[in-house]
């Protein structure tokens, strides 16, 4: 079931993504350590994890809601700001990109940490706080789920 929905198109996405990255992180000019790469991993694996957690969140409140479409237009409006420095946005909304709407932990976190830049609100603590977002927002699913669930009515009536 899990990858009945799986579209073979994005292997282009995944091509070009692992190609941009393989040109762009020499560019950096950073001592490219064991632990430096265990990092960029890790967290690569973080974000992948909040992403999979904030689309189940989002897919849990349709239970409760029964119409959940909308909330998923409002995530994707988020994601399409989490692709831009958080430095660039008013200080509000980096608070909810860094709380309410955590999706500034896909990329600006993990990539200021690695390269040394600092980050709004949470400082010298992002370093840890990109690493352990994906598994707190796994947790935070898991228990919006079992409340949606525990709160579910049928949407037939």
């Amino acid at each position: 079931m899990v990858f009945s929905g799986i579209n073979i198109e994005y292997g282009g996405h995944i091509a070009l993504g692992l190609a941009m990255m393989t040109w762009a992180l020499p560019q950096l000019g950073l001592d490219w350590s064991a632990m430096k790469m265990l990092y960029l991993v890790a967290t690569l694996i973080s974000a992948a994890l909040l992403t999979g957690a904030m689309l189940t969140i989002v897919g849990a409140m349709a239970l409760v809601l029964t119409r959940s479409r909308y909330l998923f237009g409002i995530y994707f409006d988020f994601w399409e700001l989490a692709r831009y420095p958080l430095t660039i946005f008013a200080m509000p909304l980096q608070f909810v990109l860094l709380s309410v709407v955590p999706l500034g932990y896909m990329a600006y976190v993990p990539v200021a940490s690695l390269i040394g830049k600092p980050v709004p609100l949470i400082g010298s603590a992002a370093p840890f706080a990109a690493l352990s977002a994906g598994p707190v927002a796994v947790l935070i699913a898991i228990i919006v789920w079992k409340a949606c669930e525990r709160r579910y009515q049928g949407a037939g009536g």
